[in-house]
């Protein structure tokens, strides 16, 4: 939810554990949709995190918040960036 000047936003996601995060950039109401692994059996949040998988499901499409997506493919990039400096 963005606070009442829109300059941050405060996202809660739910994936294996629930995620806090904040941006000043983007909205949070974004999604794209992303290839997921089913968490194994072993995983200790596995119950929950494998609701959306069918029982012969390995992968599968799902919508997850950009915010979140940008988190996983990118957070590398800044550390990437001060390397080369």
């Amino acid at each position: 939810m963005p606070i009442e000047n829109r300059q941050v936003c405060h996202v809660g996601w739910k994936d294996q554990a629930f995620v806090l995060m904040i941006s000043s950039f983007m909205l949070g109401d974004e999604r794209v949709i992303r290839t997921r692994k089913k968490p194994k059996e072993t995983s200790s949040k596995a119950k929950i995190a494998r609701a959306p998988f069918t029982d012969n499901e390995a992968t599968k499409e799902l919508s997850i918040p950009l915010i979140a997506d940008r988190y996983n493919y990118e957070m590398g990039v800044i550390d990437q960036f001060d390397h080369l400096t």
